[in-house]
């Protein structure tokens, strides 16, 4: 670089490269320049073809023919000995019956033999079988046919047919004894869709399906107004909105409208004021969405993307910025030729964005009403939607611009987070280097944050964070979103159980409680403080103010485990506001760790979480991924037919054990085994445990209500003769389990067991575990 920065390292990273065969969207151009090219580079020398697999049939062929060969060798050896031994019995050469001899050397037995020896090779060939291979490949072609034209295995809604692309491992798909599955994407459609979520500690179930035919008085109204908006919606499919949300989001919106106080008609004809503790929680929802919208790397357009450069490198404009071209040159040609303000600047720029300083100003719209009802049969029911004199529908104005947006996201879970954020009026509008576009319903316009950092996904961390800078506030906020284990491990300390005194007064309570049972005699031993004093920090702690946050917390695990046992994908959601100090220490450390030529991935990581520690809790969202059509009854056929499936997954326990129940791998009839361990000593225990009893149930078969399953296996069946069993192995037990001390332990379990499904495993875990199984059962297995 030149000038002052000049001596500025730029780290270069996988975000900064196009690899080889990589596909460019929305993108007019590139600069840039050439790295790592050439034949003798990494990526070309790792650029090798696939491994070759071979079926068991033909590395049973190749052994074969390897030993034909080894027979054929020691035949024509022999045979070629003996002819030797033959040829030099003879004391006249000249006698030896049937060997036309043309020499005198042609008699030297020894000569004789090495002729001799590839003459056996040419009569012996056809111990070689061939012809075995040929008729073996003619067999595997007239599979492939059949396989490729089979009629139950069309897909019709994509018009595909089956495709064989190996020829060489189809007769291997009768004998695999175990499947190891994935299942996002391969059990489910990969399409999400939002469901639920649960906000500062309130849950906001959405509404079901709403059916025409059930009469009007039978409907609840809490659901008759989600069903009007969600149908007037068209940002989000099949989201049907929950009336509770939207009345905080519309009141976020009448809030940022005028400055005069609103008051909800709620229920019973009651109105509330929109005090100080609704703020806050207003404030909340807000915070929530605005996550849900921009903790993400989802592109924004709002027209299918067209190339605009020609093959001369010549970018041409756009038909839309064609017309506002032509468009500004009339009015620019309007306001010259006019004449009363010759000194006007010209039109250059038309922009619908309100100025931040203008979000500071309360605008005045026309004169509201008094309040705005929501009630079934009021201003805002089922036949008179929510209205303002101006603008009609405040539904129909805050969306009608976002129906024409359209997101392009990596994942479907961004994008289904994205699209619910926009369907409450948090729409995500442009996102540019550096920059984020934002309409907000509390603020009623369009906010543009900096986009300091995004601190990208791993499996270790299992959190995703984006550091932004408020442009009205000014302030420094950290938004994260995760899997619940990670993200409510680095609450802030207000959160946790902070009493100390509540607990040593407990223990003391109890030591005092055994003593009296023993007829001792009891004092308590205090500095400067009496019993009195004691009995009152214990109904009443010093961190009274602790319990609201716990039960916020305790709330939210409530509501996730409830999501979980529904089937539904849970992420956790929380933000930090960083002091400019603190910020400024971590971007020196960060920019370091970027800038690194060794462990850069690790460094990054501990940065990443240094800085992601003390967060305030936001709340947590459901989404659902369907299974496929035909799983359950898949599964079903494969389980009766004897092979084993293993789930792997990284889901929540209750998440994969609810797909496990949907997807028929679990059945009613059998024991589910639950390995929850924290230490190594602990996994060792269960598995000689579980490993116990089921030796029991084998010699003497009883109820299974009759046994105790150390506090963490639930039974499912009342008695049985022979008593099948499901494995469920939660991600921090696996990595015990696959320890060598403990792999052929579990292993043992596992082959006991009908079922297995591991869950939050991460990806090289789910790889170990295969290669455990493959290495050690020498079983043929099908890993997806």
């Amino acid at each position: 670089k030149h000038g002052p920065d000049r001596k500025k390292k730029v780290p270069l990273n996988k975000d900064n490269l196009l690899l080889r065969g990589c596909t460019i969207r929305n993108t007019d151009f590139i600069e840039g320049m050439v790295v790592y090219g050439g034949h003798e580079t990494k990526a070309m020398l790792n650029n090798r073809s696939p491994r070759y697999k071979r079926s068991k049939l033909e590395r049973r062929i190749n052994r074969d023919v390897i030993y034909c060969v080894v027979l054929l060798l020691l035949m024509c050896f022999l045979s070629a000995i003996m002819s030797a031994v033959w040829l030099g019995a003879f004391e006249d050469s000249t006698i030896v019956p049937f060997i036309p001899f043309e020499s005198e050397e042609w008699y030297n037995p020894y000569f004789q033999g090495f002729v001799v020896f590839f003459t056996y090779i040419i009569l012996f060939q056809t111990v070689i079988p061939l012809a075995l291979y040929v008729s073996i490949e003619l067999v595997k072609l007239g599979q492939v046919f059949f396989i490729n034209y089979d009629l139950d295995l069309y897909y019709e809604k994509c018009d595909k047919r089956m495709e064989c692309r190996a020829l060489n491992i189809t007769e291997d798909l009768g004998q695999i004894d175990y499947i190891f599955s994935d299942k996002t994407g391969t059990l489910t459609e990969n399409e999400m869709e939002f469901k639920s979520c649960t906000i500062w500690g309130t849950d906001y179930p959405h509404a079901p399906e709403f059916d025409e035919n059930i009469d009007d008085s039978e409907t609840d109204s809490r659901y008759s107004i989600g069903t009007n908006i969600s149908k007037s919606s068209s940002t989000m499919e099949n989201l049907k909105i929950e009336p509770g949300l939207f009345r905080e989001v519309m009141t976020m919106s009448l809030r940022s409208l005028t400055n005069v106080e609103v008051t909800v008609d709620s229920s019973g004809g009651r109105s509330t004021n929109y005090n100080e503790m609704e703020y806050q929680k207003s404030q909340k929802i807000q915070d929530f969405f605005l996550l849900m919208a921009i903790c993400n790397t989802v592109v924004v357009t709002t027209h299918a993307h067209e190339d605009l450069m020609d093959e001369s490198g010549i970018v041409h404009l756009s038909p839309e910025e064609e017309k506002q071209e032509k468009r500004l040159s009339k009015l620019n040609g309007k306001r010259n030729g006019n004449g009363n303000n010759p000194h006007l600047p010209p039109i250059n720029n038309i922009s619908s964005k309100v100025p931040v300083d203008s979000l500071k100003k309360p605008i005045h719209p026309p004169k509201l009403t008094d309040s705005w009802s929501f009630a079934n049969g009021g201003s805002g029911g089922r036949d008179s939607p929510l209205r303002t004199p101006s603008e009609g529908s405040l539904a129909g104005s805050v969306y009608s611009d976002m129906a024409k947006i359209r997101f392009e996201a990596e994942s479907p879970d961004e994008l289904a987070l994205v699209r619910a954020a926009a369907t409450y009026g948090c729409c995500l509008k442009k996102r540019s280097h550096g920059k984020v576009t934002v309409h907000l319903p509390g603020e009623g316009a369009e906010v543009e944050f900096d986009l300091l950092h995004i601190l990208s996904f791993d499996s270790t961390r299992k959190r995703m964070s984006v550091i932004v800078k408020h442009p009205m506030t000014k302030e420094i906020i950290l938004l994260t979103k995760g899997a619940d284990s990670q993200v409510l491990s680095v609450l802030d300390k207000k959160y946790k159980e902070i009493e100390p005194y509540k607990k040593v007064l407990e223990e003391t309570e109890k030591h005092i409680y055994n003593y009296a049972v023993q007829g001792l005699r009891t004092l308590v031993l205090a500095k400067r403080v009496s019993r009195f004093f004691l009995l009152l920090l214990y109904f009443f702690p010093p961190f009274v103010e602790n319990e609201e946050y716990k039960k916020i917390v305790e709330d939210t695990e409530d509501h996730l485990y409830n999501y979980a046992l529904q089937g539904l994908r849970t992420l956790c959601m929380a933000k930090r506001i960083l002091h400019k100090k603190e910020y400024k220490r971590w971007k020196k450390k960060f920019l370091e760790a970027e800038a690194a030529m060794q462990d850069r991935e690790q460094k990054i990581m501990d940065v990443a979480c240094d800085i992601e520690k003390d967060f305030e809790l936001l709340g947590a969202t459901g989404i659902e991924d369907k299974l496929q059509d035909g799983v359950p009854e898949t599964i079903k056929k494969l389980r009766d037919a004897g092979i084993n499936v293993w789930v792997l997954t990284g889901d929540k326990q209750e998440t994969a054990i609810e797909i496990a129940h949907s997807s028929q791998l679990f059945d009613e009839d059998q024991l589910m085994i639950k390995l929850n361990a924290n230490d190594k000593e602990e996994t060792e225990a269960f598995l000689d445990h579980e490993l116990g009893e089921i030796e029991k149930d084998k010699k003497q078969p009883r109820p299974s209500s009759a046994r105790r399953r150390m506090g963490s296996t639930k039974s499912l069946r009342g008695v049985t003769q022979k008593m099948e069993y499901a494995l469920v192995v939660d991600g921090k037990t696996l990595a015990f389990c696959l320890e060598k001390s403990l792999e052929k332990k579990f292993l043992r379990l596992t082959q006991m067991c009908k079922s297995v499904v591991c869950c939050r495993a991460t990806p090289i875990q789910k790889g170990l575990v295969v290669k455990l199984v493959m290495d050690n059962l020498k079983k043929l297995s099908l890993a997806i």
